[in-house]
């Protein structure tokens, strides 16, 4: 997470451009399209909270989120929210976990923007509030609109705030640097070869 806010966060993307203008890209996933609305036109995009873990027509999931990792060295994402406030709903929740996994993975540097910090966005001691859920009890896929935190879901959770932790870290931006990862990829390429 950038700090210095919201203008950081589009100075990062302004800066990634370089003077030029975001572009749209088609990603093939077998038989599904993946449309990423802003691109760099290379291995960079960028993407809301909601476009990317909350869009109802075309839901992702890990495969569509393992393209992205293996096709972007960069993602921004902006407008994090907070999962125990109510600022999101939990498939978005589930898929935001998806998400850092895969990018996580294939060290993708990511970049984020919230109005809180990472470890305040959700707390383990609460339950999760979900206020678009059609009902308060739910139903055998969790549709209630406080959903508990059961021991899979709280070690997701504890894992994904651990991970964006990391991400953060010298280490972590170092094994994610566009150039290092282009260097392993003409090395695993020459090996197959």
């Amino acid at each position: 997470i950038l700090g210095g806010g919201w203008a950081r966060f589009e100075g990062a993307w302004e800066e990634i451009l370089g003077g030029g203008e975001a572009r749209p890209r088609e990603l093939d996933q077998a038989s599904r399209k993946i449309n990423v609305h802003r691109t760099d036109g290379g291995r960079s995009c960028r993407f809301t909270f909601s476009e990317l873990c909350e869009a109802s027509a075309s839901p992702m999931g890990s495969s569509e989120f393992g393209l992205l990792a293996s096709e972007f060295d960069t993602v921004l994402l902006s407008d994090l929210p907070d999962f125990n406030a109510g600022g999101a709903t939990v498939d978005g929740l589930r898929r935001l976990v998806l998400f850092i996994d895969a990018a996580y993975d294939a060290k993708v540097a990511v970049v984020f923007s919230s109005d809180a910090p990472i470890a305040d966005l959700w707390d383990p001691a609460e339950d999760i509030r979900d206020p678009r859920a059609a009902n308060e009890h739910g139903d055998l896929i969790g549709g209630a609109a406080v959903v508990p935190v059961d021991t899979h879901t709280r070690f997701s959770l504890d894992r994904t705030i651990s991970r964006l932790l990391e991400m953060c870290s010298d280490e972590y931006i170092e094994l994610s640097d566009p150039e290092v990862k282009k260097k392993q990829r003409e090395a695993e390429e020459k090996k197959r070869s």
